[in-house]
């Protein structure tokens, strides 16, 4: 009888013991994933508040051409200038305004840059352009500001944040030893070189398919018809690499123009861009959010697990002790 009271005293131990280590273990693994759980709620929840409070405007970053840049840019390039715009209706008394001021400010210093080379590279026979000849071929006069949809004319004559870069590059760009190079190339060239094009002229010739005069039918059968005869007509001109004043001006100019206009593009574009990154990360701010409350419930729910179990613990601590005081 004492053997079996003893064993199963022993029994009864170790099976307290491991009920011990057990919920000694149980313990300390909610612990750990309690701990894990709220550190995670509390990065999310950071993580999804930083979200919604990402400011989602995003402005453009201010677009930068230099002279260089235009001169590299349109150094292979041979200009085109642009025609003549036909006379425009009458142009509202504040757009002649504005282009009146325009053209005693902003392209009164464009022009004298302009000037400025083409009255020293000339060659005797060349004409230095006038302020409203050049701004009518750079299309910057009247009639392009009033009634064109240039957008790079618009800002010149009204966006002193566009004109003012624009003039510093074209300082810039005639100071540079490059661009006065090809002028004194120019200024001492010789019309060595053949510039030839393809000319329609009309001249007499017989066709035996018209019918339009009397007895088109006896031989020979046909009729006399005039005719355009592709023919082809070459001028001197100068090498390829030669570049008048005149023309390496215009060359910048649409330069510049294209420069600014795809630096632009380039600039709305990564704009664009980061502002949809922040729309995304804006809208991903709520599901985190959820997320992290969701975390922090089960958080909650470990920790009145753990509770429970602390409060069982102590209970049958408290009958253990109590057993032990009345045997």
């Amino acid at each position: 009888m004492t053997d079996k009271t003893e064993k199963l005293t022993w029994l009864f131990t170790t099976a307290d013991r491991l009920e011990t280590i057990y919920l000694a273990a149980l313990r300390i693994m909610v612990l750990v994933i309690a701990t894990l759980a709220l550190l995670v709620a509390i990065w999310i929840a950071g993580d999804g508040a930083r979200s919604l409070l990402t400011p989602t405007t995003v402005k453009a970053k201010p677009v930068a051409v230099t002279g260089t840049e235009v001169l590299q840019a349109g150094r292979d390039k041979q200009a085109v200038a642009p025609g003549d715009t036909a006379a425009a209706p009458a142009v509202p008394k504040e757009v002649r305004a504005r282009h009146d001021a325009f053209m005693k400010g902003a392209f009164e210093t464009y022009y004298r840059l302009y000037a400025g080379t083409a009255s020293v590279y000339r060659k005797p026979e060349d004409k230095v352009l006038t302020k409203a000849e050049l701004a009518a071929r750079l299309g910057y006069d009247l009639d392009s500001y009033a009634w064109g949809d240039d957008l790079t004319t618009n800002l010149f004559v009204t966006d002193a944040s566009y004109a003012d870069p624009l003039l510093a590059a074209a300082r810039q760009a005639v100071a540079d030893a490059g661009y006065r190079s090809q002028l004194i190339k120019y200024k001492s060239a010789e019309k060595t070189a053949k510039a030839c094009r393809t000319e329609q002229r009309r001249q007499r010739g017989w066709s035996a398919y018209s019918t339009s005069c009397d007895a088109w039918w006896q031989a020979p059968i046909g009729c006399p018809v005039i005719v355009e005869v592709p023919h082809e007509v070459c001028e001197p001109a100068y090498p390829d690499n030669i570049v008048s004043p005149d023309k390496a001006f215009f060359e910048f100019d649409r330069g510049y123009r294209d420069l600014w206009t795809r630096k632009t593009a380039e600039a709305e574009k990564a704009r664009a861009a980061e502002e949809g990154k922040r729309l995304a990360l804006k809208a991903s701010g709520l599901p985190k959010l959820t997320k992290a409350m969701m975390l922090l419930g089960g958080f909650l729910a470990i920790m009145f697990l753990f509770i429970v179990i602390a409060v069982e613990r102590h209970l049958r601590r408290l009958r253990a002790q109590r057993e032990e005081a009345t045997s």
